[in-house]
């Protein structure tokens, strides 16, 4: 075959004339003559398609023309997003939580950058425009771009839930379509488009009507179904401590029996100060807890049972403001801070717990049982609330713009009990109610009284004390003996050592202060030495600055 190959080869070489080689068509001479044939000879035809393709490259070059000259260049979905959230203001909290707001049309609203919310906010603005809804990818890379102008800006504020404080008053969020808030100050009460804070909105939050004049505050304790006085003054006392966020509320406890009243009680004043379709909730462990309180002005926990030593920790964490840190999702270092302080609603059966801090932070009123005549009429009695919720507001409105303006004339007293901030604004309340201001610390007293009262029968060690100091002004001794005196007073289950007494003592000596009985504990040389003294009652004293 190679040979075959060879013998073609030479064949085509031998066909080849010997004379010079042809210029190649490259060459200078070759192109001369290329020229002056197509001047003197007819022009070669143009091969099929050319003109198809001129005329697509005009056409090409018409339509770059006018996207030069158009006045709007063409621009991206993430380049619209950005141009819509142009409309509100970015501003990032403390804690550097970046949030974007908007003055709608339906009032205003707030959305953090991260959330469903306003992704679906900016999307709806999108759809609206443009009659289709944008791809993922530029929410994403829209909201990306808005978290890092937020994080990195200058504007820097406090987003509040329902209640706000300013020097210019108390700000109630009606949460309503028209975005509408209630400014209160010792001036008197008025309805505001906006306010100079800004609020979130939880999805389950309900709006609150529009305050109206003309409230019957003897139809509203009616409806509250507290029928001792002092009780209904601590009530009330604990409703306008509500509206103000800078005073640290008690936990509010109804305890009573089956039928008294409890959840319908708390799911009222519920709907006067934070409407929610979330009314009423069980106690959460501590992570679900903190969201509770960020997410809830007014949080009511329903039928509680025996309070573990934890849970009772939480919620008095929750009175005098909550702080719980977890991980981001999807992230690994990027922390998440939620809690708060909040005014919170308890019912049970009977005080969950006898723990001596949680019972300084708590207002236990005890709800007689209703008639059947009055639990037939529960349907009827929340009808009746409803229609009378806004001047029932109007009326608390009014109230609080009263003990606003005591509160800068009242003196400043001394001696308050626990929660002195809550003592001295219910001090205010009373005077704004033209009434002596010192009997809500009465009421206060009697109610710690009973509380430890009932501490005090559950207790068998503090009924043992209070028993051995009757008929005595004071003891002295070491506290071996005042052990060996207690043990016949307990039973041998409940006898303490001396080392548990002196524990106990440390544990539950304010308790025991409130029944009367001060005690001073010493130690000199290693000896332990205790006194006990009866006491006179509480009396507050003032002073004028």
């Amino acid at each position: 075959m190679f040979q075959r190959f060879q013998n073609k080869k030479a064949a085509a070489q031998a066909e080849q004339p010997t004379g010079s080689r042809p210029e190649s068509s490259h060459s200078e001479a070759g192109r001369v003559t290329e020229i002056r044939d197509e001047l003197h000879q007819e022009p070669k035809r143009k091969r099929p398609g050319a003109e198809q393709d001129l005329a697509l490259l005009e056409a090409m070059a018409r339509l770059s023309q006018k996207a030069e000259k158009a006045s709007t260049p063409v621009r991206s979905e993430t380049q619209v997003l950005l141009d819509f959230a142009k409309r509100g203001k970015l501003f990032r909290q403390p804690d550097d939580e970046p949030f974007i707001v908007f003055d709608a049309p339906i009032g205003r609203l707030t959305f953090e950058v991260r959330s469903e919310e306003g992704a679906r906010f900016l999307s709806g603005l999108y759809q609206n425009q443009h009659k289709k809804a944008p791809q993922r990818q530029a929410i994403r890379e829209a909201l990306r771009e808005l978290e890092i102008q937020a994080s990195y800006g200058e504007n820097v504020e406090t987003l509040h839930l329902r209640r706000a404080r300013t020097p210019e008053g108390i700000w109630l969020d009606l949460g309503d379509a028209q975005g509408r808030v209630a400014q209160i100050s010792p001036q008197g009460w008025r309805i505001v488009a906006h306010a100079p804070v800004y609020f979130k909105r939880p999805r389950h939050q309900l709006p609150l009507p529009a305050p109206e004049l003309g409230g019957d505050r003897t139809l509203l304790e009616g409806m509250l179904t507290v029928t001792d006085r002092m009780d209904l003054m601590l009530l009330l006392g604990w409703i306008m401590a509500a509206y103000n966020p800078l005073i640290p509320a008690p936990m509010l406890v109804f305890t009573g029996p089956q039928g008294s009243g409890k959840t319908t009680l708390a799911r009222l004043l519920r709907m006067l100060i934070d409407p929610s379709r979330a009314e009423v909730m069980g106690l959460p462990g501590e992570a679900v807890f903190a969201q509770v309180l960020e997410h809830h002005a007014v949080p009511v926990f329903d039928n509680l049972g025996r309070l573990t030593a934890r849970q009772a920790n939480l919620l008095c964490r929750g009175v005098t403001g909550l702080s719980y840190i977890k991980r981001r999702h999807f992230t690994d270092s990027e922390d998440v801070i939620l809690g708060a302080r909040r005014p919170m609603i308890l019912t049970a059966l009977e005080t969950p717990t006898e723990a001596p801090d949680w019972l300084d932070r708590a207002l236990v009123l005890k709800l007689p049982l209703l008639t059947g005549r009055v639990r037939a009429e529960e349907t009827q009695l929340m009808h009746v609330f409803l229609s009378h919720q806004a001047k029932f507001l109007g009326l608390m409105m009014t109230g609080l713009s009263a003990t606003m303006t005591e509160t800068a004339r009242m003196p400043r007293t001394m001696n308050l009990p626990r929660m002195a901030d809550f003592a001295a604004w219910g001090r205010a309340m009373m005077a704004g109610m033209k009434t002596d201001p010192d009997l809500f610390l009465e009421a206060l007293e009697r109610n710690a009284r009973q509380k430890n009262e009932a501490l005090m029968e559950r207790d068998e060690t503090g009924h043992a004390i209070v028993s051995f100091m009757a008929g005595k002004t004071e003891w002295k001794g070491q506290i071996e003996e005042l052990a060996r005196e207690l043990w016949p007073r307990t039973s041998r289950q409940k006898r303490l050592s001396a080392v548990q007494l002196g524990l106990y003592l440390r544990r539950m000596q304010i308790n025991l202060e409130s029944q009367g009985i001060g005690i001073e504990m010493t130690r000199s040389h290693g000896i332990r030495t205790i006194e006990l003294k009866q006491m006179a009652s509480f009396t507050p004293s003032t002073r004028h600055p």
